[in-house]
């Protein structure tokens, strides 16, 4: 995907944030199973060493035939937050399905 974006960085289940693991206050409540805040997003396009909405470009989390995963839905809805710590500028959930994908988008908080 890097060719996609010049001048960006494109990285799969990155969790740091700086030098600290990447975190969203409360989203260990979406799901039993999950016991901390720390986050993994499926794809991030971002500049690596920089923070700050302006280096936070976009957001993807992708499921197989689900049409929407309660964690990942709030988890996008917080990293494009314009009040959060991450300020994403786009998120994106793909879902996987056999006639292609389905897309729905994020910004400044909400599915758009």
């Amino acid at each position: 995907m890097e060719p996609l974006f010049p001048g960006w960085n494109v990285d799969c289940e990155y969790d740091k944030d700086g030098d600290i693991r990447k975190a969203v206050e409360g989203i260990a409540d979406c799901n039993a199973r999950k016991k901390t805040d720390d986050i993994f997003p499926d794809i991030i396009v971002h500049h690596r060493t920089r923070l700050g909405a302006d280096n936070n470009l976009l957001v993807i989390e992708m499921k197989k035939e689900n049409e929407e995963d309660v964690c990942d839905t709030r988890k996008l809805e917080l990293l494009t937050d314009p009040q959060g710590h991450y300020r994403y500028q786009f998120g994106l959930y793909i879902n996987v399905v056999v006639e292609g994908f389905v897309c729905t988008w994020y910004e400044n908080g909400h599915r758009i």
